[in-house]
């Protein structure tokens, strides 16, 4: 594969997403109800020829709908689904385009995104992942697919830092690099709750984490394990204070396309206590950018 040629995949991966005008996926399948061959013509908005055909109503458009979804009768064009309606049920999260039975888990962060009833098991690679060596500054290596850069570092870090998305050993994982806190404790008294997220577009009206006590987030006590840090708008990456340098995010480049697509910025917070009543701080807000010359290979 040629230089550049790992974009291409990525690329690919986000194309299959959008080959369709506003959210629309194509399929081989037909709607819920056959149609009408008597029926007289029918056009959609965009002038096509289309069927009305029953479709499940799919808030969040992730192309799973809830068990026992709203129906509705809508016009498509054959192999269409409109935006916003979906042909099978079993969305465990209904609001939320990450969580579905065809998502990828986003493990650690106790939360089921495949609908199997549980949080998927980090993989145990750290033996073989090697942070890449690189200062943030000019040409990321060739193994970095993304890169956050904080810029200034805002009014709670230093200049110069950034989070590096980064393919080693058939996975992808994600790393702060040169991130240091201009103050010694950035989330006043207990630093464990500081975490990175990756957030959507309008993050302004994100709700915040919460979590219920100070726990270690590498090997919780069972008391307070599935505590979700992660939600429909808010999506844990990295665990700050945590015991390894760098996360796992995901092992296909499908998986990194479509989470930098649905959660396009980066954001360092604190989470919100419930029982030490500490409150929600957001610290910086960072753009996610791909590197166009990405060739792990």
């Amino acid at each position: 594969m040629g230089r550049g040629g790992g974009l291409l995949v990525l690329a690919l991966c986000i194309a299959c997403e959008a080959d369709a005008p506003d959210g629309e996926i194509m399929t081989v399948g037909t709607g819920m109800a056959q149609p009408d061959s008597d029926a007289p013509a029918m056009y959609d908005d965009a002038g096509r020829a289309c069927e009305e055909r029953e479709f499940l109503v799919d808030p969040d458009g992730d192309s799973y709908a809830a068990d026992g979804a709203e129906t509705s009768l809508e016009c498509a064009p054959p192999r269409v689904v409109p935006a916003g309606f979906a042909l099978q049920e079993g969305d465990c999260g209904p609001t939320d385009p990450w969580r579905n039975p065809g998502g990828e888990e986003i493990c650690g962060d106790w939360v089921d995104d495949d609908c199997d009833g549980e949080d998927a098991v980090c993989p145990t690679t750290e033996a073989v992942v090697t942070v890449p060596d690189w200062d943030c500054s000019g040409q990321p290596p060739d193994n970095v697919v993304a890169v956050a850069h904080l810029g200034d570092g805002g009014e709670h870090y230093a200049p110069g830092g950034c989070f590096a998305f980064f393919f080693v050993a058939n996975a992808f994982y994600v790393a702060p690099i040169g991130v240091e806190a201009l103050e010694e404790v950035a989330c006043g008294q207990w630093d464990e709750r500081l975490y990175a997220f990756t957030v959507v577009d309008d993050y302004e009206d994100c709700e915040p984490i919460e979590i219920d006590a100070q726990w270690d987030h590498e090997n919780p006590p069972a008391e307070q394990a599935m505590q979700p840090v992660s939600n429909h708008c808010r999506k844990f990456l990295h665990a700050m204070l945590g015991a390894s340098p760098f996360t796992y995010a995901t092992a296909t480049p499908g998986g990194i396309a479509h989470r930098i697509r649905l959660y396009p910025k980066l954001e360092l917070a604190c989470a919100r206590t419930r029982i030490h009543t500490y409150p929600w701080k957001s610290l910086l807000i960072a753009d996610i950018e791909i590197n166009q010359d990405f060739n792990p290979f």
